[in-house]
């Protein structure tokens, strides 16, 4: 932006500096004064069709939500829950895969091949749940045992992880 300043020679110097630097800060100061606060620019976006493009979904908690659970904690306490949840949640530990395989299974049933059979009959008969019962406590058993007899747990389970693996590329290779 550009100023005019008029200046008589023959002003003294130092009037005619004071002169400028006057008009500098009231063009300063009308700068402030006259222009716009902010510029901005509104978009209208639907997250889930977003999120759909993408063959995502998200759950959003609102402090609601943890109100819902305890009625007594004012909004204040309820994002502070609120917010550990969200500092403690874990993707591998969400309480939600568990409604996604319920889900799943009741869309899609597992269909279980003819490899796991034996296993499967161990499983369903080692305690009075459901199968996925059985086995936690299968494996909750076998940790004890080992514990017991001073053996390696993880160790086995490594070893039948690679067994798994190897096992499972045969399978793939048609072998």
């Amino acid at each position: 932006m550009t100023y005019s300043l008029d200046i008589e020679l023959t002003d003294p110097l130092e009037s005619a500096i004071d002169d400028i630097i006057g008009e500098v800060e009231e063009a300063i100061e009308n700068v402030r004064r006259f222009r716009p606060h902010r510029v901005t620019h509104t978009e209208e976006v639907d997250i889930d069709e977003l999120l759909a493009e993408h063959r995502s979904v998200a759950m959003v908690w609102d402090i609601q939500h943890i109100k819902d659970q305890r009625p007594e904690l004012t909004d204040a306490q309820a994002w502070e829950v609120l917010q550990e949840c969200h500092r403690s949640w874990e993707r591998l530990n969400d309480p939600m895969l568990e409604t996604i395989r319920q889900v799943a299974e009741n869309l899609y049933p597992w269909k279980r091949n003819a490899r796991p059979t034996k296993a499967g009959e161990i499983i369903a008969g080692y305690g009075a749940g459901d199968e996925r019962e059985n086995l936690v406590d299968l494996l909750t058993d076998a940790m004890h045992w080992c514990e017991g007899f001073g053996e390696p747990f993880v160790e086995f389970c490594g070893t039948a992880r690679m067994h798994f693996e190897a096992e499972a590329k045969s399978y793939k290779k048609g072998d």
